[in-house]
């Protein structure tokens, strides 16, 4: 019966061991992901530090070539594409209608802001 007792207590006592460092590590891990910088914690988006020059609403039918070219007339459409996917931290090149891309500023270039006509004059 001593005997059961006693590996019994050991069993126990190995439990909360286990139990305390599988805790500790835990808090460890959230408090270094939530101690990085330019990061929510949670999940949530990460918002890039440098404030962009220009934001644009994604309209249908646009793509990242078509915006490159809009708003970098003078620069190859290619460097400019993969630089405002990078920026954006997007994947691939696939864009939404009412998604917000930031354009970033491209070998000292910064984007043309598109001149809205107004038809009623």
């Amino acid at each position: 019966m001593r005997r059961h007792l006693k590996a019994k207590r050991i069993l126990d006592s190995v439990t909360a061991a286990v139990f305390m460092i599988v805790l500790g590590i835990s808090i460890l891990i959230l408090a270094i992901s939530a101690a990085q910088p330019g990061r929510v914690a949670f999940g949530a988006q990460e918002f890039p530090a440098v404030n962009p020059c220009l934001q644009v609403v994604i309209a249908p039918g646009d793509t990242l070539w078509t915006l490159a070219r809009q708003y970098y007339p003078n620069l190859d459409p290619r460097a400019v594409t993969f630089a405002i996917q990078a920026f954006n931290s997007l994947n691939d090149a696939v864009i939404y209608p009412g998604q917000v891309i930031a354009m970033p500023i491209v070998d000292g270039s910064s984007p043309k802001a598109a001149v809205v006509q107004n038809p009623y004059q």
